[in-house]
This record gives structure tokens, C-alpha cells and sequence, in this order.
């Protein structure tokens, strides 16, 4: 009896393995009793696929990655990169801006360019400066819309086959893999955002690659802790120079993820920080080398913003109906996302459930489907709702108004790790559900029953949840024709020399999308009065309006309607004085903008007749530099 005891539980432990494609991995969340594994045969082996322990699975991955990423930019492929941009937004050219600027060759962190002489804290932007340098000789050769239109097909596919790579840790079938690539890199948050060129929150495949480097150092512990630490570090410096907010995102639920994991597994904290100990210390050190200055720079440095730089992120929440309503967003994230980043779709949601019954002892996809909920309930921000109806119970993201720096955190973006966590966790149950079909397979061969196709049951599956995200979205995106402002192409102002500043009318940021791409375009031969970036106020916070003077109030009136026929005498000198103490060179006066006739009326008493004409445009160069 004894002997059988001994027996049956040797039988048991051999057959406790870990839920991880590579067996052999002491991974302390992932253990899950099954079978144990065996090698693969060529059953195993979908048809029409290369196996998925070959290079060639992700070479046909990032391809196909690539090819729908060209798919959703379709129109703008078709009608030209170098002509066309994103509508619905002017987002797409400021982006346009900073990707020239970070292949300018000027300082990389500061500006003068726009809102001269002040200038702009870059960092205090988001000027994705990481990308912008990837691309600089992209943007060399063919110019910075190229290589925006570049990017915004690279932005989702490279954040897919992250997924997809980081995936492979816990799912042992590529197709499934590839599967949790899309849902993450073509998944909701991502696609919405990125229909409005949204780069500094599409361009994402660190994340991913955070999740898979912390569960080596953390957790499965196979390789050299110092080598993942540095790859750890290195790659935080990246995000900082992609998005410092989706970075502050990452960090928060990094120590949510980590909080949750330690609590769980209390006893075997201490030993497992001995072991990632170096690494730790080694990714912080280069972290701590490398973001230093431009840290210091960003948060004090020249022309730095105070306080939060959104004001208040209160109506830029997520709702418990977005979730599964595919336009139920609210206004706030509408305005700022146009469409709902936060939707998953009932098809998804139920495979998720699904994947709660048949993964219930399977620790990885339960962490994962946790990390996913708490993630969701810090995008629905301090307080709950329903819909757009605000149901005041408060939530854990309330905490994050509090403190610096985090309260300029959008919750709604909170979704783009919600997809990632999803998106891991679908994978699980694609995978899963092949299992089973390819296990009730074998059992009916014997019997002379047909049995079902793993490879079409999962893939069932998966297109479903595919197809609920994608109807929700407006793809191939909508795209419009750059129109240059015609005064930069006539004589009088390419005759202007370089560094000349130009003060423009109206001054609205939301109208200076043509001269940002102009000026782009042309090298930055000329600084603009005003632009379209995050500047402080007069107080220190965020403001996007040059600052007050003389000429800036004669802007206001025009656009207000309150500008008289005529000036006084010192009005008509106080504008004078202006324009010379910010070596204004030329002003530019759309007359089709409201005000415009009664600027332009203005500026004829300061400067006399127009010297620059253009079509639909008043301009003078200023005495000085005629």
C-alpha cells in the first residue's frame, strides 16, 4: 500500500507541469495540472502554417501584420503618402511637425519654431521623439508626411507582432499567438486612435515586451538577470521618448501587476528578488543615467508646464455600456480619441467568459483576465458610469488626480493595456479550444465518428472576436489632401531670409495645421507667432495661445467682433511697437476667417497697403526687412 501510495504520487507530480509552451519553466503564477507535454507531431502541426517553432511564422507574422496595416491606410497609399493625411483632426499635422523637427538636426528637446521667441518644451509634448529619430532617414528622403504615413502603418503592425512575440511565453500555437497580436495591435484602443494619427499612443510594442521581460526577471528566471534588466532599462527609455504618458500608464500598472502577483505569492518574494536583484539595479541605472537630464527637462526645464497639462481628465473616462456598445464613448473621450477605445464587444467578452471554464486552473489566464478587469476599472476614472451619467461611487483612479505627474493621465487610456491583457487572455482560449477540439478528434477516429477540426474550431472563434472589433471601426481609414497655405509660394515670401518670424491670423492652434506642414515642408527656413503645441500660461499651466500683447489683443478682437473701424493713435503704435520687438518679418491675414476683413482693415492703418497677395490672403513684410 505504501508502495502504491509512493507510486500514484510520483504519477501525480510528474504530472503537474507549468502552463508555458517551453516546459521547464519554475514559473510561479502559471501552474496548472495536466498532462504532461509531449513533443510535437505532424498532427499537431496546422497545415498551410510553418511550425511554429520556425523563424518562418514570424516572417509570414509581421507580413501579414504589415499588409493590414497598409490595408487600414488604404486611401492614403492610393491618392499618395506624400499628399495626403488623417482627417477629422489636426493632430496628424502637428505630428508631421515634430517627426521633421527630430530629423532636423536642431536641439531635440526645445524649440523656437513655434510661439517664437518663447518657444516650446518638446517634452512637455508629444513630439515622439524616439520614432521621429528611427525615421530620420526616412524623413531625409522622401519628407516628414512620408514618414508619417510610414508610420502610422508601422505604429499597429510592430505593436502586434510584439504582442504576438510576447504571447508565445503561454501560448504554444503560433496561429493562437497571432491571433492575441491582432486583438491587441488592431484592437480597439489602438485603431481608434490611431484614425486620427494619434503616434505617441499607437506606437506600442513596449508594453508587450515589459510584460514578457518582467516575468523572466521576476518570475520564470532562466537567463541572466543583468541582461534583462538592461533590456528593461533600455526600454523605458524608449517609451520615454515615445509617450511619457503611456509610460506613467505602464509604470502604474507595472506596480499594480506586481502589487497583486507579491501578495498572491507572499512566501516566495524574498527569493525571487534576490535573484532579479542585479537586474533591477541595472535597468534602474540606466534609467537613471539616460532620463536624468531629459526628466529634469520635461518637469522644470525651459518653458515647462505646471501642474496637470489636461486640467481636469475627469470626463475623459471609459463606461461600463462602452464596453459592449461599439459608439457608446463619452464626449469627453470622443473629443480627444474620436470613437471608443474602451469597446470589446459582446463576442469577446463571451470567449472570455468561455476561457474562465475551460483555463479555470490554468493561473496565467486568470492573472491575465484580472489584470485586464483592473485595468478597465482604473480607465472608468475617479467615479463610476453606467453610461455618460455620472453614478458618483468612487473609484481606486481618483487616487491618481493627487499625485504629480500621474494626474495628467487620460483614464480612458488605461484601455490600451486592457487590450493587451485581453488580448493575451483570448489567445490562451484560442489555443485552449484547439486543445480540446484535436483531444474529442482523436477520441472519435476510433469509433468511425467525424471529428472536429481544431484548426477550424479556434479559428471560428477567433474571426468572431475579430469581426466585433473591426465592424466597430471606421476602416480603411478616411484620409484629405494637404492644402499648403498659397502665401508661402509667392515671391515676396520666399524672398524673406531664414529664421524670419511670421505672425499669422487667426491665431487659433486648430487653424495653423497648413502653416505647421509648411513650415515642415520647407525646413524650418521660418518660426511662427503661434502653432499648435502645449506651452504655459501666464499662470504656468497649460495654455496653447501665444501670449497677450498688443498684436495678440488685436487678434482676439477681430475673432471676437469687437474690432472698431479704426484704431487710436497709440493702438496703431502699441501694435507697431510689437511687431518690432518680436521681429515679426511678415504677417499673413486670411480674409475667409471670421474677423479676418477687420484684421486685415486693422493692419492697413499700422502698415500701410498689403505688399504680399495671395489668394483669399492679406500680407505685409514689415519695413525691416524689405
Amino acid at each position: 500500500m505504501v508502495g502504491e501510495r509512493r507510486r500514484r504520487s510520483t504519477v501525480r507530480e510528474r504530472s503537474a507541469t507549468f502552463d508555458e509552451p517551453r516546459s521547464g519553466d519554475s514559473s510561479w503564477y502559471m501552474v496548472v495540472a495536466r498532462p504532461a507535454a509531449r513533443p510535437p507531431t505532424p498532427e499537431d502541426v496546422t497545415p498551410g502554417l510553418p511550425h511554429a517553432r520556425t523563424g518562418a511564422s514570424w516572417h509570414l507574422a509581421a507580413l501579414l501584420y504589415l499588409l493590414l496595416g497598409f490595408a487600414l491606410w488604404y486611401h492614403a497609399w492610393v491618392h499618395g503618402p506624400g499628399s495626403t493625411l488623417p482627417a477629422g483632426s489636426i493632430d496628424p499635422e502637428q505630428s508631421v511637425w515634430f517627426l521633421g523637427w527630430a530629423a532636423h538636426g536642431a536641439h531635440p528637446f526645445f524649440t523656437s519654431a513655434m510661439y517664437s521667441p518663447q518657444g516650446v518644451n518638446l517634452l512637455d509634448n508629444t513630439s515622439t521623439l524616439a520614432l521621429g529619430v528611427a525615421l530620420a532617414p526616412l524623413t531625409a528622403l522622401f519628407g516628414p508626411v512620408v514618414t508619417f504615413n510610414v508610420a502610422v502603418v508601422l505604429a499597429p503592425a510592430t505593436s502586434a507582432l510584439a504582442a504576438s512575440f510576447a504571447a508565445r511565453r503561454y501560448i504554444p500555437w503560433a496561429p493562437a499567438a497571432f491571433v492575441a497580436g491582432l486583438v491587441y495591435g488592431f484592437g480597439p484602443f489602438l485603431a481608434t486612435d490611431l484614425q486620427v494619427g494619434h503616434l505617441n499612443l499607437t506606437f506600442a510594442p513596449v508594453p508587450p515586451l515589459v510584460v514578457l521581460l518582467l516575468d523572466e526577471l521576476l518570475v520564470t528566471q532562466r537567463r541572466d538577470p543583468r541582461w534583462v534588466g538592461a533590456v528593461l532599462g533600455l526600454l523605458v527609455v524608449v517609451q520615454f521618448f515615445v509617450s511619457t504618458e503611456v509610460l506613467a500608464i505602464m509604470a502604474v500598472v507595472g506596480c499594480l501587476a506586481l502589487v497583486t502577483l507579491a501578495l498572491a505569492h507572499r512566501a516566495q518574494v524574498r527569493r525571487r528578488l534576490r535573484h532579479a536583484a542585479p537586474g533591477i539595479a541595472i535597468g534602474a541605472g540606466i534609467v537613471l543615467v539616460a532620463l536624468a537630464y531629459p526628466a529634469w527637462f520635461a518637469l522644470l526645464g525651459p518653458e515647462h508646464v505646471s501642474g496637470p497639462v489636461f486640467g481636469s481628465t475627469a470626463e475623459a473616462t471609459s463606461t461600463l455600456w462602452a464596453t459592449i456598445a461599439p459608439h457608446g464613448e463619452r464626449p469627453g473621450v470622443r473629443f480627444i480619441s474620436r470613437g471608443n477605445g474602451a469597446y470589446l464587444g459582446v463576442p469577446l467578452v463571451v470567449v472570455l467568459a468561455l476561457g474562465a471554464v475551460l483555463l479555470r486552473r490554468a493561473r496565467t489566464f486568470l492573472y491575465f483576465a484580472a489584470m485586464a478587469a483592473v485595468c478597465f476599472v482604473m480607465s472608468l476614472g475617479p467615479s463610476l458610469h453606467v453610461t455618460d451619467a455620472n453614478t458618483h461611487v468612487p473609484l481606486p483612479a481618483a487616487v491618481l488626480a493627487h499625485i504629480p505627474v500621474l494626474w495628467s493621465i487620460m483614464p480612458s487610456r488605461f484601455g490600451l493595456f486592457v487590450d493587451l491583457f485581453a488580448a493575451l487572455a483570448v489567445g490562451m482560449v484560442v489555443d485552449r479550444l484547439r486543445g480540446v477540439a484535436l483531444a474529442s478528434s482523436k477520441r472519435a477516429r476510433p469509433m468511425g465518428r467525424p471529428g472536429t477540426s481544431p484548426a477550424l474550431l479556434a479559428g471560428a472563434v477567433a474571426r468572431v472576436v475579430i469581426a466585433s472589433l473591426a465592424a466597430a471601426l471606421p476602416w480603411p481609414y478616411a484620409v484629405r489632401a494637404i492644402r499648403l497655405p498659397a502665401s508661402v509660394h509667392t515671391p515676396e515670401f520666399e524672398a524673406l531670409p531664414p529664421g524670419s518670424v511670421i505672425s499669422t491670423y487667426p491665431t487659433n492652434p486648430l487653424r495653423q495645421g497648413p502653416m505647421l506642414v509648411a513650415q515642415a515642408l520647407g525646413g524650418y527656413r521660418f518660426a511662427l507667432l503661434g502653432g499648435y503645441a502645449i506651452v504655459p500660461g501666464p499662470d504656468g499651466h497649460t495654455s496653447e495661445q501665444p501670449r497677450a500683447d498688443p498684436l495678440e489683443r488685436l487678434y482676439a478682437a477681430g475673432a471676437l467682433g469687437t474690432l472698431g473701424p479704426g484704431l487710436s493713435s497709440r493702438e496703431v503704435d502699441d501694435v507697431r511697437r510689437a511687431l518690432v520687438r518680436l521681429h515679426v518679418a511678415a504677417v499673413l491675414v486670411d480674409g475667409s476667417a471670421t474677423g479676418g476683413p477687420a484684421v486685415a482693415t486693422a493692419l492697413d492703418e499700422v502698415l500701410g497697403p498689403p505688399t504680399l497677395r495671395a489668394p483669399g490672403v492679406a500680407g505685409w513684410i514689415t519695413a525691416r526687412t524689405r
